[in-house]
């Protein structure tokens, strides 16, 4: 499945109401790493609204203990694309565990992953 991904959008208030409302899809959040000026992605989601999902990340209302660490100690950016259906963003949602193995993912959809681009 091919996908259109966000550019790297900060992971505040701003950023999120950069989404539109009502869609649905998959994201990633990642954290700048400023020793090596690199980013790595610590959780992976999907939500019928991307919008409304991201918002719960945002810091003072996430209630992942790990994702609220990196947000406390990094500055934190999400990518994020459409995909309409369940089952798509379900296997899409696994590629992106498999990939890149986030640490602050607790559990994932029990299905096989699906093709994805991952840029």
């Amino acid at each position: 499945m091919q996908v259109t991904w966000t550019e790297l959008i900060p992971l505040d208030q701003a950023g999120v109401n950069r989404i539109k409302d009502n869609v649905s899809g998959v994201y990633r959040i990642s954290h700048h790493d400023q020793t090596n000026n690199s980013y790595y992605v610590h959780y992976v989601g999907q939500a019928e609204n991307l919008k409304e999902r991201l918002g719960q990340h945002l810091a003072g209302s996430e209630t992942n203990s790990c994702c609220n660490s990196f947000l406390k100690s990094h500055k934190c950016y999400f990518r994020a694309c459409s995909i309409s259906t369940q089952s798509g963003r379900d296997g899409a949602e696994v590629a992106l565990y498999e990939k890149y193995q986030p640490k602050c993912v607790e559990r994932i959809p029990d299905v096989s992953a699906i093709e994805i681009n991952f840029e």
